[in-house]
């Protein structure tokens, strides 16, 4: 073996780690650029004179709806309309649904919700402000919301509720 043999040797040896290094840099910079969009949602539920359910996105980037899941006494509904909430909503046991003003906003499938923004999901103002206390704890107990989300990547799929974050 010649001083050229080693030359090229060296070469081929040399070309091989940078080929190495430069595909661990490219997965290190995909996985930083995934980690830097990341959404992340926080539920809320807040009683003073209404009972409001809300979330946030406190995360670096925005969240893209997957689904929307409300769970309200014994019914679940997946993605739903303004017609099946209302109507789910009218059946909670222990309350006479007319004595409730309430506001909604349902997230839809592919919705993007940008860093920051805070909506207000749902929403009741009791007209018997006497019975405030008993009646959000009934609504409480039985409403649920779940969020399932991705981020811009859509690879990973994150996901939320009013129980775990009330």
């Amino acid at each position: 073996m010649d001083s050229s043999d080693y030359i090229a040797s060296t070469s081929t040896v040399i070309a091989l780690l940078a080929l190495i290094i430069t595909i661990f840099q490219l997965r290190s910079a995909r996985k930083h650029n995934i980690l830097s969009v990341r959404p992340l949602i926080s539920m809320h539920v807040e009683r003073d004179d209404v009972l409001k359910y809300s979330f946030e996105n406190k995360g670096l980037g925005p969240a893209i709806v997957a689904q929307a899941t409300f769970i309200i006494g014994d019914n679940r509904l997946d993605n739903p309309t303004y017609e099946q909430l209302q109507s789910a909503l009218s059946l909670i046991k222990g309350t006479d649904f007319a004595i409730f003003k309430y506001e909604y906003h349902l997230p839809v499938v592919g919705a993007a919700y940008k860093v920051g923004e805070k909506i207000d999901i749902l929403q009741f103002n009791t007209i018997e402000k006497e019975r405030n206390a008993e009646l959000y704890k009934i609504l409480e107990e039985s409403v649920e919301i779940q969020l399932i989300y991705q981020s811009l990547y859509q690879d990973n799929i994150f996901g939320c509720s009013t129980k775990e974050h009330s």
